[in-house]
């Protein structure tokens, strides 16, 4: 007797290694990349033509697992993975490093707002811009 067919997973099999191949490479590279970056760290490996990497990309995002700069256009591997709460970027200008800010704290300011101007919020982006400690020269980043 034949056994049954399973559904052609073809082209999801083809997306999940081509995630688990972006993934690594974010995750190797530490900063913010873009995906002609990314695609340009892979080739050793694979070549990824940069639609790939974009569905690649859409999928490890829906998955919590990588996030998009969008200032820099430019995306980066999860640090918090499973961070229930919504997540704020502190980039620095100068080296361009990213620090991925996550806790309640966030969420209750932004829920604390939309309730204020009775407005439902459905996404947000945060993303600060300025100097790193590193980069400021001083022991404390002074505030405006």
């Amino acid at each position: 007797m034949p056994s049954p067919r399973r559904p052609y997973a073809g082209p999801r099999l083809k997306k999940t290694q081509a995630a688990k191949l972006v993934l690594g490479a974010l995750q190797s590279m530490r900063r913010p990349a873009s995906a002609y970056e990314i695609q340009a760290s892979l080739t050793d490996q694979v070549h990824l033509a940069p639609p790939t990497i974009y569905r690649a990309l859409e999928l490890l995002i829906d998955d919590g697992l990588v996030h998009r700069i969008q200032s820099l256009n430019a995306f980066i591997a999860c640090r918090h993975v499973g961070h229930p709460d919504r997540t704020a970027f502190a980039i620095c200008d100068e080296c361009g490093s990213v620090i991925e800010i996550c806790g309640s704290g966030i969420d209750k300011i932004l829920e604390s707002c939309s309730r204020q101007f009775e407005f439902k919020l459905e996404e947000s982006n945060i993303e600060l811009h300025g100097a790193c400690k590193k980069c400021s020269g001083s022991e404390k980043v002074r505030g405006n």
